[in-house]
């Protein structure tokens, strides 16, 4: 008889324990998937290795604004972006080149963004 309430007792807790994993795993889904705010991204960033060697977000008059250059020259010249989660989609001013990253991760200091598609990730540090 002991050994029958043994088994209850571990079966009801390994029932807990699958309950309890089951919710965690639906709060995760639910939750938002990527926290990085526009405002976050305004300023200028630099890399030695990733599609842009500088770049610069900013907003004029309510309007995204992307800048870049490549060896101290402009390369992309009044430019627009949007972020929307983790997906940064930045299109040249004529709109004929488009770039599609996904950011990592995001600090005060280092922006670290994937090609979309790609494996590879490229960091950049903020530039003061």
């Amino acid at each position: 008889m002991a050994n029958l309430a043994s088994r209850s007792v571990r079966c009801a807790g390994r029932a807990a324990l699958v309950a309890a994993l089951l919710v965690a795993t639906a709060s995760a889904a639910a939750a938002p998937v990527c926290a990085v705010r526009e405002g976050d991204l305004l300023g200028s960033w630099q890399s030695g290795n990733g599609p842009f060697e500088q770049m610069a977000f900013s907003m004029d008059n309510g309007r995204p604004l992307f800048n870049s250059w490549l060896h101290d020259r402009p390369e992309v010249s009044g430019g627009s972006w949007q972020l929307t989660g983790c997906a940064l989609r930045i299109s040249s001013s004529q709109g004929d080149a488009q770039w599609n990253l996904e950011v990592a991760t995001l600090s005060a200091k280092r922006l670290t963004v994937r090609e979309r598609g790609q494996r590879k990730l490229t960091t950049y540090r903020r530039i003061p």
